[in-house]
């Protein structure tokens, strides 16, 4: 068995560029030490015991991550509509505090992103990482810009009564 294989380029669904080994997981195992403490890649997925394994190793990662296209398309009940909602945001690059929840209107249950303004009370710009979507799991979405202290002060269970 050879320890020096190369891989395959492939890339995943989400176009995230990676090396499929196949067999060869030794060889897997050392291009996943090479990227992890190397390269210090921003991001390293493995899959299958090291037979794929997919990375990101410029400084765009967050942000190629973020703007990647997911599929939204399948209708979620609400509640895992906004933890969806919640993971997805967790892996952008937001600097001020954020929470996600849902509340319903005559018009319906829409997700709503509470986040903080910074403090010389500009809003931080997340509308390139919520925009892409028309519906996120087939709810509309709102952005709510609030003053800093705003959502320790009221948390979002206060606002779901």
């Amino acid at each position: 068995m050879s320890f020096i294989h190369s891989g395959q380029d492939i890339r995943d669904r989400d176009k995230i560029p990676g090396k499929y080994f196949g067999k060869h997981w030794l060889a897997g195992l050392l291009f996943w030490l090479q990227c992890q403490f190397i390269w210090k890649c921003e991001y390293i997925r493995v899959e299958f015991l090291f037979e794929y394994v997919y990375y990101i190793r410029d400084e765009q990662a967050l942000e190629q991550i973020c703007t990647m296209t997911i599929d939204v398309s399948e209708n979620l009940p609400i509640k895992e509509a906004c933890e969806a909602m919640e993971d997805y945001l967790d892996d952008c690059k937001i600097d001020n505090e954020y929470d996600v929840f849902y509340k319903g209107d005559p018009a319906g249950l829409r997700i709503r992103v509470r986040i903080e303004r910074y403090d010389d009370d500009t809003r931080e710009d997340i509308k390139p990482y919520i925009y892409p979507f028309k519906k996120f799991h087939g709810y509309d979405i709102v952005i709510l810009h609030v003053p800093n202290g705003y959502i320790e002060a009221f948390p979002k269970d206060r606002e779901l009564s």
